[in-house]
């Protein structure tokens, strides 16, 4: 995780959430648990929001225990950064690659998984 750019991690709460993700902006996250001793977090999950980071993390509250986080200055940039975590840290609870916004045609700077069958693979990977 080093180099992500994630800020935390975070007791994932509404307080929590409130008072270190204060800007509605698009952004990432990665969702997981600290040890025993507190000294690692493991990364169970990551995601984005394409618009308020903020709200997306409150989805999750109740599920992980804690919580990383970054801005992004775009959605474009939240998807890329989502992919390239994905790859990255192959978490155990995302079971599919992220899916691209509707209505884009973005690629992942990882892997090809949206050049051969944009619509079919989208769709694939929706379901």
């Amino acid at each position: 995780m080093r180099g992500s750019g994630l800020m935390g991690s975070f007791p994932l709460n509404r307080a929590q959430v409130e008072a270190h993700v204060s800007m509605v902006s698009p952004g990432i996250f990665a969702l997981g648990h600290r040890s025993a001793d507190g000294s690692k977090f493991t990364i169970a999950r990551i995601g984005r929001s394409d618009a308020d980071v903020n709200r997306r993390l409150r989805d999750y509250i109740g599920r992980y225990s804690h919580f990383k986080f970054g801005y992004s200055p775009s959605s474009a940039d939240a998807f890329a950064k989502e992919c390239a975590l994905y790859h990255q840290l192959n978490p155990r609870d995302n079971k599919a690659h992220p899916l691209r916004p509707a209505g884009t045609i973005w690629r992942c700077p990882m892997c090809e998984i949206f050049d051969i069958f944009p619509l079919r693979a989208s769709r694939r990977l929706a379901g």
